[in-house]
């Protein structure tokens, strides 16, 4: 659909990379950070899981 509205190829609109190219992006790449625990007063709700805001 994109290709279509903008009158062009999918090669047009991606760039190859080689391997050691996209290696070396993810090993720079840090991990994220695991969330905390929910607790009881942490507004957790039935099984664990969040509450929404009222």
């Amino acid at each position: 659909m994109i290709c279509t509205v903008l009158a062009c190829g999918p090669s047009d609109l991606l760039v190859r990379e080689s391997a050691t190219t996209a290696a070396t992006l993810l090993a720079r790449t840090p991990a994220p950070a695991a969330p905390p625990p929910l607790t009881a007063g942490s507004g957790a709700g039935r099984a664990g899981r969040p509450v929404p805001p009222l």
